[in-house]
């Protein structure tokens, strides 16, 4: 018998018994729902955390419970204009390396990057014509104004966000990653009604689930329940979606091909109730 040719180069082989699978979940919801709060619930056993916030005063770590921060062993914050830059910076970083211990990468969220990265391209007129610069813009230039963005300007971006994620998660192959967005609704090619995680524009709604294992949608909802006297009230509750949901996408990898038996839990107030849940269906 021949031997076996050697794999291609570039080609990493692995056997079933060296596999150690890491978690990529994408959470969206609208702001204030509790995104943040419920990527900190994750389990202990994942090990340390490093949260990268886009979001403005995310580095104060406000909405992030008392007890889940003795887990951070760094916020990185990225500064600075030229949020391409910031982008690919997060992207090409060995998280665990620099923090040893780290398990878990929280990305804070990636919509604020994505609008103002697409600001950046806008401003900068990386895509103007023979003509001259065709951006239409507000304000004083050098003094806070704002070019609008050309339908190039949004391909740029989302061609960055494709490459983002192709290096973060190939970079950071060791590290549980949650990514977290602001929601969008609008419609795909054939006119139907769609909404999932936002970037920017439409094109990347349905594409961009795909790149996750799991994609969670937060949702805030009023439930009715009754006290020990009967009396009933109305509590609001936030509840976690893991399965698509009227013209929400949402998705799970779970293990064995027996379905989803938790396409929606509600949350207690920490969320941690969730994990063991999930980590059964997924085989974790």
């Amino acid at each position: 018998m021949a031997p076996n040719p050697k794999p291609a180069t570039g080609l990493h082989i692995l056997t079933p018994e060296s596999l150690d699978p890491k978690e990529r979940i994408g959470i969206y919801g609208v702001p204030g729902v509790g995104k943040t709060s419920f990527s900190f619930s994750v389990p202990e056993k994942w090990g340390g955390i490093v949260y990268v916030p886009f979001d403005d005063n995310g580095e104060t770590l406000r909405v992030v419970p008392k007890d889940a921060r003795s887990r951070v062993l760094a916020v990185a914050k990225p500064k600075g204009e030229n949020v391409l830059q910031l982008l690919d910076q997060v992207a090409a970083t060995k998280w665990s390396k620099e923090f040893p211990g780290a398990g878990v990468l929280i990305i804070d969220t990636l919509t604020v990057a994505a609008i103002r990265a697409l600001m950046y391209v806008a401003n900068k007129g990386f895509f103007s014509g023979n003509s001259g610069d065709k951006h239409v813009v507000f304000g004083e230039p050098g003094k806070g104004s704002q070019a609008i963005p050309l339908p190039a300007d949004y391909g740029a971006v989302q061609n960055t966000m494709r490459s983002f994620f192709d290096q973060l998660f190939s970079t950071n192959d060791d590290l549980h990653i949650l990514v977290l967005f602001h929601q969008r609704f609008a419609q795909d090619k054939e006119k139907n009604y769609i909404g999932g995680p936002a970037t920017v524009g439409n094109a990347m709604l349905e594409e961009l689930p795909s790149l996750f294992d799991t994609v969670i949608r937060l949702e805030r909802k009023n439930k009715q329940v009754k006290d020990a006297k009967g009396a009933v009230s109305t509590k609001s509750v936030v509840v976690a979606r893991t399965d698509h949901h009227g013209y929400w996408i949402g998705k799970i990898r779970e293990n064995g091909g027996k379905g989803n038996p938790i396409p929606v839990v509600e949350l207690d107030s920490t969320g941690r109730n969730f994990w063991p849940q999930y980590l059964e269906v997924v085989g974790g």
